[in-house]
């Protein structure tokens, strides 16, 4: 019990420790790719140049909705391959502090019986 209890605290400060490095090692480049940002770019000037016609003409008006459309999806698309790496190092970081703290309780309570 105490072997496990140990390893249970190495472990969680192993992934406490990788969590400060996984940021940096997944960027979102594997989910983010050259295609994609020159398609963000075109539909974002796209969608620029739209925002100066006059929007009371219902042709203009269809192309800019369709164009913001097609560019929140994108822009979203962008920050969730920004924010991967940190929300898995959100949950690597607790998982850790976790893992840490029950190993530690574990090793207390049996080194106390």
């Amino acid at each position: 019990m105490k072997a496990l209890c140990s390893g249970l605290v190495v472990l969680g400060v192993i992934l406490m420790a990788a969590s400060f490095l996984w940021p940096q090692l997944d960027d979102g480049s594997t989910t983010w790719t050259d295609e994609k940002a020159a398609a963000y770019q075109d539909i974002s000037l796209q969608y620029h140049n739209l925002s100066f016609r006059d929007l009371d003409n219902e042709e203009n008006r269809r192309q800019r909705d369709e164009t913001q459309a097609q560019f929140e999806a994108l822009k979203s698309e962008l920050d969730g391959s920004r924010d991967r790496g940190n929300r898995v190092a959100t949950w690597m970081w607790w998982t850790g502090v976790v893992l840490a703290v029950v190993g530690a309780v574990g090793a207390l309570t049996t080194s106390e019986s």
